[in-house]
């Protein structure tokens, strides 16, 4: 699936394993996602939540609960071989299918 997907949007969840790997995370989930997409000021999610008029506190308050540091042993994210959780492949699924649907051929952040 990355194969179909934009370098934005791998940059993306280059960096949701970054954030999960420095957190210890096993398993790179949404959480890491949607943190990774409001860091980039100039996503269209993160403009998207901008519209909705989600403030920049109300995201973070909302999201520091599923990005809590785990206790496991943290190593290099580029070492670091990590699955996505089931909710994180359902997402990709979703944003494929919605690509698809729209006529896209590849798959980026506002999917």
């Amino acid at each position: 699936m990355l194969d179909k997907m934009t370098d934005r949007a791998r940059r993306v969840l280059r960096g949701a394993k970054e954030l999960a790997v420095q957190l210890g995370y096993d398993a790179i989930d949404t959480p890491h996602v949607l943190q990774v997409l409001w860091s980039v000021n100039t996503s269209i999610a993160c403009n998207v939540l901008k519209e909705l008029k989600v403030k920049p506190s109300a995201f973070k308050k909302a999201i520091t609960p599923y990005l809590t540091s785990q206790d496991s042993k943290k190593s290099s994210p580029e070492t670091t071989r990590i699955p996505f959780t089931p909710s994180m492949k359902r997402a990709l699924q979703y944003a494929a299918e919605t690509a698809k649907t729209l006529s896209h051929q590849v798959v980026g952040t506002e999917h």
